[in-house]
Order: structure tokens, then sequence, then C-alpha cells
């Protein structure tokens, strides 16, 4: 699936193309009802979440995919067959709205190099979104709350 130009995937897009992440555990299941609450004005307890939903199923996370005060890749994982996902929290109140640029939308193939080009190139993440572009395996994902049902989806990118 793909946003629009602007960034924004609809509510029906996200029903036909999502699935949701139903193995939640007891504490999982408290910070997605506070998002679900309207408590995460900023996103960090998605992130959370998502950290640990990711670390419960056995995802390694890849350090060094932010620059600056926090921009850059929400999310790097690495599956224990070295598949590499980057992954962006959002909450999801009848759809999504990625950030977008005058140049690009967030987790467009022309975002992931600016977001490349800023990064340490040192880094792991680096490294491995990089390499999962150059040979085509990258997988790419927009993940979080939606807001109306209280579930966890996921929704795979383009």
């Amino acid at each position: 699936m793909s946003a629009t130009d602007k960034g924004y995937i609809s509510g029906g897009k996200i029903q036909e193309s999502s699935y949701a992440i139903t193995d939640l555990d007891a504490t999982e299941v408290a910070l997605a009802q506070q998002i679900t609450g309207g408590l995460d004005k900023k996103g960090v307890l998605t992130e959370s979440l998502v950290d640990s939903v990711a670390q419960r199923q056995g995802l390694t996370e890849i350090v060094g995919g932010k620059y600056g005060n926090n921009n850059g890749f929400d999310h790097v994982y690495e599956t224990s067959d070295g598949k590499v996902y980057l992954l962006e929290s959002k909450q999801i109140n009848g759809g999504i709205s990625l950030g977008s640029t005058v140049n690009n939308v967030q987790m467009s193939s022309d975002w992931v190099s600016a977001v490349l080009s800023k990064l340490d190139s040192s880094s792991p993440a680096y490294a491995a979104v990089k390499n999962a572009v150059d040979d085509g395996t990258l997988v790419k994902g927009v993940i979080g709350v939606d807001r109306s049902t209280g579930k966890l989806v996921m929704v795979k990118l383009k």
C-alpha cells in the first residue's frame, strides 16, 4: 500500500491492508488503553508499545536511526533471518497522516534516502537500512493503535 502524495492513508485502506497484532501482554494492553484514551500526545507511549511487542516477538532493535532532536527512523528492527524492518509509529484516528516535506513523504524511498544522508554512516541502523535498500529487501510499514478500536495494527508500505 502507498500513501497519497501528501502522506495520507485512509481508514478504508487501513482496514483492507492492515493486520492486528492481538497477542498483547497485560502491560501492552494498558499502554494501548492509555493511547486510545488520548494520553500519548508526543507518541512516546506508542513507540514504547511497539518496542515492547517487537522485543517479545524476537525482533532485534538496531540502534542509530535518529539524528538531531529525535528525527529519523522511529524503529529499525532485524529478524532472526536477517530481514530489516523500518517502522513508523503513528496514532491511527480514522486514517494515518505521514509527515511530509517539500520534496518527499515519510517512509517513501526518497525520504528514506534523505534520512540516511543525515545519519552517522558508521551507525548500525545506517548500515542495515542502506544494505536492505540496496538489495531490495527493506520492509517498510506503519504501526500504531487504532484509537477507535484499541487494537495495535500494522500496515505494510511499498
